[in-house]
């Protein structure tokens, strides 16, 4: 019996190890891997606060005219209204006038708009035609391009009109901050 002991001992060690202390070992494990990720979650929170921060001195540095340009160049509302009122005066300095004028918010939903890109900004088309000689069309493009409001075109045709004139068909896309 005497020589019998060590070996219980030995046994009740191996099935004390085996069924208690490694599995606590285990889960402590896990517990201080999520103790290590949620530590540097924390610390990337702390980064992006003091971004923030840091983000906000420089907005509020900016003074209110340059604040009211950038609003122009990136609305942070969808107003397709000011922008036709925009595009016609451009037109109107060069004497043409603009018709068909169509517009379409390029991530619609169901009659909502939607931020498919997951860019933190939406897209409206806006289409329109008129009708000019070429060379007050390229000076109404021109005027247009360096207007503040950020504006792509994505396609324009070129048809035949009265005399000098021709039929111009725009489509643009402008931005906005959602």
């Amino acid at each position: 019996m005497k020589n019998l002991m060590p070996l219980i001992f030995i046994l009740v060690s191996v099935g004390v190890f085996v069924f208690f202390v490694d599995p606590q070992y285990d889960e402590i494990k896990e517990v201080n891997k999520t103790i290590e990720e949620n530590k540097k979650l924390i610390n990337l929170a702390e980064e992006l606060r003091r971004e923030r921060d840091t983000l906000q001195e420089q907005y509020n540095d900016i003074g209110n005219n340059d604040r009211a340009k950038l609003l122009k160049i990136l609305p942070d509302t969808v107003d397709n209204v000011r922008l036709i009122l925009d595009i016609n005066n451009i037109a109107e300095d060069f004497g043409i006038a603009i018709t068909n004028i169509g517009v379409s918010a390029n991530d619609e939903k169901d009659g909502k708009l939607t931020d498919i890109s997951g860019n933190g900004y939406g897209t409206i088309g806006i289409t329109f035609s008129v009708s000019a000689q070429y060379e007050v069309f390229k000076q109404f493009m021109q005027k247009l391009e360096n207007s503040m409001r950020l504006v792509d075109i994505q396609s324009f045709s070129v048809s035949a009109g009265d005399g000098l004139f021709y039929n111009f068909n725009v489509s643009m896309n402008t931005y906005w901050l959602k």
